[in-house]
């Protein structure tokens, strides 16, 4: 079967007014110069805490070297001065009260350094993880083997990240994560944002942050939180990028390519992302069924095999341009493309036996579902050929606009988004027989579905002596029609979703001392939407007698999450989550006769909590470890046709990711992780392990990078276990594919101009077309 899927390329264009009113009990300001007295744009100006140097705000100077920093409370500071290619400056501490409102700084001058810039060398170290009162960041630069790497494989070394076998991602042990790219959403489904993540350069994205429980601002959508890339900003006036080149072995070749250029002047920045990535897959699938009478005597069993030959062609385009009017407005447009080519063969070897175990008929299905039917003997019986069209069509519109302003000791923010989906999905199947064929108006349908969701939201910041507070306010208005047209077996349907609902969160963070151990609490509410496919009731045939269908049913899920954290020094970090879930969304089997039956159900309740442990542990200059673990206990209650049963498990998942730094630009990186059994709804999932490795070498005075990594050293992520509570049947599957991957890849770094910074506004729409589902 050939399928080619076309991501909607989008265009981009928003216009961010930042309305910064200043408060008149708090303003600083003053101008940058160089020595011969010319005025410097873009030198980062920071005021810092007296008392313990603690960061309170930062800007940058403008294009005759002004600056202005106003919302800055009561208190004592003192503020620095720096710039790349010239000696940092820091002044005298200063009081800001009401009897003095105003501090004007005068004219600082800057002294050029007298070293060049591809003679400077960065000694210090980011650290990987980062804690802030409402979120984990993640410094992608921090990990050696992040070079040449792709953001897929950075996402599977962040502490609480899982990423399977199928490219679905869950946060602390929970799917349903919504993932921004420069705060906006992928609009991909689970399979497609794999590929387009791996299509990705690690060295294009700056850092990531894991928000468990995301403030009012961003859509509630997303019940396992947020996952937000926030890509690499042109920090270079002038001309710079990089180019990489990842080919790779497993079974099959595999290669990705990716150029990333910027130019920067005082008032324009361009730049352009594109990449290639071409992947040949295999995976095999055994699921072994037996099927029982009343009594639980054996009646029958199926056994079947499947064999997956997935070739994915993915390219991207990202280009666009910022320009800064002035220190308050900028103008954007951002074009941003994907074209993904798939095939798949997928042959099918099923074998049915009776009661006592002789073989009653041996089925091998080729797509396009051709369908050989065997007895025991192997003689031929008859043959069934079935043919699919499946077209899809997704419109998504969305608008949205935020306002923040500062006051005397807090600040405060609002805004309100809108947006509207239009989905048209047929499936048409086909039936031949000889030369003539006929349409199967038992699984053909069309299902049409539009949805509006109109969101408002307040926010308020306020900082305390030690104390800091963050709450939020969230309501979203959500309307939807879906149409099931009928033919010539089938009647006419339709549904309407009327419902408004909202969304408390609320963070708080406590200084134990000074700016070394915080105590920290979050809550919020979060919400599930169906992905719009989900909606559609049609079949999808795996093969003659595993079927996936859609559910027109289907509610959304709805969840409460509380995180009570201790942080210190962003070494350790000790959290304790608690998670209530009503109509949780998950994967449910069914059976019809011998047919199984896939499909998104509701489960009535999860309650699901647990204790997760990061820590960051190091052995002088040369060995780091950035190590996670978590302890989690679910329990779920109401199937699917049988509301009273309550399933739940305990397990554990530990990450370890081991860094070594040698001389002459050698480094290396051995990471893995280990989950234990689990149970999720009607799955009974096996143990899984896996162990990475990765080497690499700095070259061409460091501007290159050289790196061989394997991945999966010991071919053991296989995804085994058991399907549970399916009437007078039992279920074992086992998984086997080409995981262990051989990469090699070079990338080399450009760059030619001077250092300058500015906040480029990358804009935001929402959350609708991250359930755009393949």
């Amino acid at each position: 079967m050939k399928t080619i899927g076309r991501v909607r390329t989008t265009l981009w264009i928003a216009v961010a007014l930042l309305a910064a009113l200043g408060n008149a009990f708090a303003q600083i300001k003053g101008k940058v110069v160089g020595a011969d007295n010319a005025p410097l744009e873009g030198a980062v100006v920071s005021v810092l805490q007296a008392a313990d140097s603690s960061l309170v705000k930062t800007v940058l100077t403008v294009n005759d070297g002004t600056f202005s920093i106003t919302g800055i409370q009561s208190g004592r500071y003192f503020a620095t001065v720096s710039m790349m290619g010239f000696q940092g400056f820091t002044g005298s501490w200063f009081d800001i009260s009401s009897e003095k409102p105003a501090i004007d700084m005068g004219t600082t001058t800057l002294k050029p350094t007298d070293i060049k810039l591809d003679e400077v060398k960065v000694t210090g170290q980011k650290n990987f993880v980062e804690y802030q009162i409402d979120r984990t960041i993640l410094n992608v630069d921090a990990l050696i083997s992040n070079a040449g790497a792709n953001v897929l494989e950075v996402l599977e070394k962040a502490p609480g990240v899982m990423v399977d076998q199928s490219g679905s991602i869950s946060l602390k042990g929970q799917p349903g994560v919504l993932v921004l790219i420069d705060n906006r959403p992928t609009y991909l489904s689970q399979a497609a944002l794999a590929a387009y993540l791996r299509s990705l350069p690690a060295n294009s994205v700056e850092k990531i942050e894991l928000i468990t429980n995301p403030p009012a601002r961003y859509d509630a959508a997303g019940s396992a939180g947020i996952i937000h890339i926030r890509m690499r900003k042109n920090k270079v006036r002038g001309l710079n990028g990089s180019i990489t080149l990842s080919p790779a072995r497993s079974k099959y070749w595999r290669h990705n390519e990716n150029v990333n250029f910027n130019y920067r002047s005082n008032r324009f920045i361009f730049f352009t992302n594109a990449s290639f990535n071409s992947t040949d897959q295999w995976r095999r699938l055994d699921i072994e069924r037996r099927y029982y009478d009343e009594n639980d005597a054996l009646q029958s069993s199926f056994d079947q095999t499947t064999l997956f030959y997935p070739k994915s062609r993915t390219t991207n385009l990202k280009t666009g341009i910022d320009f800064y009017a002035n220190e308050k407005t900028t103008w954007g447009i951002v074009y941003t493309g994907a074209y993904t080519q798939s095939r798949e063969q997928r042959p099918v070897r099923s074998v049915v036996r009776n009661a006592a175990g002789v073989i009653d008929s041996l089925i091998r299905a080729r797509q396009t579902f051709i369908n050989d039917f065997l007895d025991g003997e192997g003689a031929f019986k008859r043959q069934e050929k079935i043919t699919t069209d499946l077209p899809s069509s997704i419109a998504i519109y969305s608008a949205k606009t935020d306002y923040e302003h500062p006051l005397r000791k807090s600040r405060f923010g609002a805004g309100f988004k809108t947006s509207m989906v239009r989905t048209d999905n047929a499936a048409n199947y086909f039936l031949h027989q000889g030369e003539a064929i006929s349409v199967d108006y038992d699984k053909t349908n069309r299902f049409r579905y539009t949805e509006n969701i109109n969101a408002a939201y307040l926010n308020f910041n306020r900082d305390f002596k030690k104390l800091s507070l963050q709450a939020g306010l969230r309501a979203e208005n959500t309307n939807g029609y879906g149409h099931q047209l009928g033919n010539a077996v089938k009647p006419d349907s339709s549904f309407t979703l009327h419902y408004t609902s909202i969304f408390p969160t609320l963070f708080v963070s406590y200084k134990l001392d000074t700016n070394q151990t915080h105590l920290n609490f979050s809550y919020g509410r979060r919400i599930g939407r169906p992905y719009y496919q989900d909606l559609n009731p049609f079949v999808f045939l795996l093969d003659k007698f595993s079927y996936f269908a859609g559910n027109p049913y289907l509610k959304p899920e709805f969840g409460n999450r509380f995180q009570l954290s201790f942080n210190y020094k962003s070494r350790f970090n000790l959290s304790l989550l608690y998670n209530y879930t009503r109509n949780m969304q998950g994967e449910v089997i069914e059976q019809a006769g011998n047919v199984f039956i896939s499909r998104t159900g509701n489960i009535s309740r999860l309650i699901w909590g647990g204790i997760t442990l990061t820590a960051r542990l190091k052995a002088g200059n040369w060995w780091t470890c950035n190590f996670y673990a978590e302890l989690i206990h679910n329990n779920f209650r109401g199937m699917p046709g049988d509301p009273d049963r309550t399933t739940g498990s305990t397990y554990g998942y530990i990450s370890p990711n081991n860094q070594f730094l040698f001389k002459n630009g050698w480094s290396a990186e051995l990471s893995g992780f280990y989950i234990t059994r689990s149970q999720s709804a009607q799955f009974d999932k096996d143990d899984l392990f896996l162990v990475n490795t990765a080497v690499q070498k700095k070259v061409m005075k460091d501007k290159g990078i050289v790196k061989l990594s394997l991945r999966d050293i010991f071919s053991s992520l296989e995804p085994n276990g058991r399907i549970l509570n399916i009437p007078n049947a039992r279920a074992n599957y086992y998984n086997d594919a080409d995981t262990r991957v051989l990469v090699a890849s070079f990338t080399y770094n450009f760059a030619r101009g001077t250092s300058g910074k500015r906040k480029r506004n990358v804009g935001g729409s929402g959350s609708e077309e991250q359930r755009v589902k393949n």
